[in-house]
């Protein structure tokens, strides 16, 4: 912080609007107001110029010219840190807002406390921008604290397509009861039953220990109590549930013997239907931004499926910038140029967000070993696309092949572009369990 009247006088030289602001911020040039930031064990004095606060803040506004304004230039925030507290001014001032996934939650609180809705929003975009397998519970978790309604829209959709790594992770333990079962109450959960039953039991065990209890049948049946009726026993393996689930000593008698009766006989009362069994091909390992579209040019990819399927959605990419309008004609043919499926449409994106899901309705079916393709014209901003992509995956016995198509003249190819995921519902699956 420079002293008063020892600033180079020629520090303005060569500098923007934006870059003099933050000068005068990081200076505490003249400032008119000081702030003391953070809990009593971790307080920083932090000056600022009223002028700024209020061009920003409607809340900053009332606190120095509002009927309830003080003359007090200095001014006690204890719940807010003060790294976020700069972060904060940093935008106020510069429009800046170099923050990464988990600083953006206590920012989000102090643009909430402040009521600058710009700072908002881009805390919630740089959330969804950062969702992965790992971090998807712990930012479900904080959207419920911040009330960040888009931004938990955006993790149930990513939980439900890829249930089946994200119940592995550690942070599936570390949800709250009650996001735990709003998440099994959604049919498209794509994960069998089988796997819902082994991960809530190790949420349940973690829980037990956070108690400080031991794990046992009571306590866990104690710990699941709410859980248990949002899982689908009765759709389970009568031989997985014979096995693995009566021994755990959580069920009832009369429960067990009830999800015998519709396992065994099928004449039971019928319950819940069989959630939504999704196979989820994604072609690249990462992802790069800057993509752009050229007036008459598609983007294309082959596949060929070693397995009978239906092709229920394709996610591709979306603006990379701003938000975006884009014009989009997809369509799916079979070998030898039979269209399959037409999709025109437009596609709003947020330019945080970087895949949508295409619905193909009705779903097509894939004939295996038979060669089709997906051509799309686009006409829009330019999206982000795929890096380092694969020639093939196996999921689930089932093994995709991708091809480069000569239609893609746009830049799509197996290595990189357009066509983040193919989600197919597979034929006949057969459920194995050791």
């Amino acid at each position: 912080m420079a002293e008063r009247g020892t600033e180079p006088q020629n520090w303005r030289d060569g500098r923007t609007l934006t870059q003099c602001n933050r000068y005068m911020l990081e200076q505490e040039i003249s400032c008119d107001v000081h702030f003391i930031v953070g809990p009593n064990d971790d307080q920083q004095r932090i000056g600022a110029h009223k002028y700024m606060l209020m061009t920003r803040s409607d809340v900053f506004f009332a606190m120095f010219e509002g009927l309830m304004a003080e003359e007090n230039s200095l001014v006690t925030i204890p719940d807010i840190d003060p790294t976020t507290f700069k972060k904060m001014l940093l935008y106020i001032y510069c429009d800046d807002t170099g923050v990464d996934t988990d600083e953006a939650f206590p920012l989000l609180y102090a643009a909430q406390k402040y009521n600058i809705q710009g700072l908002v929003n881009r805390c919630g975009q740089r959330m969804r921008t950062g969702i992965s397998r790992e971090n998807v519970c712990h930012i479900l978790i904080n959207t419920f604290l911040w009330h960040e309604e888009e931004t938990k829209q955006a993790c149930v959709q990513y939980i439900n397509l890829h249930a089946s790594d994200v119940f592995s992770t550690e942070g599936f333990t570390d949800l709250p009861e009650e996001s735990l079962i709003e998440l099994l109450q959604h049919h498209k959960l794509n994960i069998q039953e089988e796997r819902i039953f082994e991960a809530v039991i190790k949420w349940a065990d973690e829980k037990i220990k956070r108690q400080n209890l031991r794990v046992d049948a009571t306590n866990r049946r104690n710990a699941l109590n709410k859980i248990l009726p949002h899982i689908r026993f009765a759709r389970m393996d009568v031989a997985y549930f014979s096995d693995k689930v009566t021994h755990k000593g959580i069920l009832t008698t009369s429960e067990i013997v009830k999800y015998f009766q519709f396992l065994t006989t099928k004449k039971a009362d019928p319950p819940e239907p069989q959630r939504e069994q999704r196979l989820v091909f994604e072609r690249f390992k990462g992802v790069l931004s800057g993509k752009g579209y050229f007036r008459g040019n598609t983007d294309a990819i082959s596949f060929m499926l070693s397995e009978d399927a239906k092709l229920h959605e394709v996610l591709v990419y979306g603006s990379c910038m701003n938000q975006a309008l884009y014009k989009m004609n997809l369509r799916v043919l079979e070998d030898g140029g039979a269209e399959l499926h037409l999709k025109v449409f437009d596609l709003r994106t947020d330019g945080s967000t970087k895949t949508y899901p295409l619905g193909i309705v009705p779903p097509v079916l894939v004939k295996k070993e038979v060669c089709y393709s997906l051509v799309m014209e686009i006409t829009g901003p330019a999206s982000y696309y795929g890096q380092d992509g694969v020639e093939s995956l196996t999921k689930e016995e089932v093994t995709i092949t991708f091809c480069t198509n000569k239609e893609g003249l746009n830049g799509t190819n197996i290595k990189q572009g357009q066509f983040h995921s193919l989600v197919f519902e597979k034929i006949q699956s057969i459920m194995t369990y050791s």
